[in-house]
C-alpha cells in the first residue's frame, strides 16, 4: 500500500522583515515576541534582541508590519488584551524551517 506524503509547509510570501522576524522568534526559547509601547515609542524584540531603532518611525512601522503580517498569514497569534505579546504557532515554526531549508 502506497501512503501518499503528508503536507508539507509552504512558505507564504513575505516581506524581508516578515522573514527576519520570524526566524528570530522561533529562535527564542519560549517562541514570543514582545511589543510595547513606551513614552519613546515602541520596543519590539525577540530572543532578547530589539529588533526596531526605537524612536525612529520609518524602523517602527517596518516592524510593526511584519509583526501584522505574521499575524494575518496565522503565524503568530496576540497573547494577552494589550496586544503586547505574540506567540509562534505551529503554522509559525513550520513555515521557518521551510524557510531555513
Amino acid at each position: 500500500m502506497e501512503v501518499a506524503p503528508g503536507p508539507t509547509a509552504q512558505a507564504p510570501t513575505l516581506s524581508e522583515s516578515a522573514k527576519s522576524l520570524l526566524l528570530e522568534a522561533v529562535q527564542d526559547p519560549h517562541g514570543t515576541i514582545m511589543r510595547v509601547r513606551v513614552m519613546g515609542g515602541t520596543i519590539i524584540q525577540t530572543n532578547g534582541k530589539l529588533l526596531n531603532e526605537q524612536g525612529d518611525a520609518r524602523s517602527e512601522a517596518m516592524w510593526e508590519a511584519a509583526i501584522h503580517e505574521l499575524e494575518v498569514e496565522g503565524l503568530l497569534e496576540v497573547r494577552g488584551a494589550r496586544a503586547e505579546m505574540y506567540s509562534v504557532t505551529h503554522s509559525g515554526y513550520q513555515v521557518a524551517d521551510a524557510l531555513r531549508s
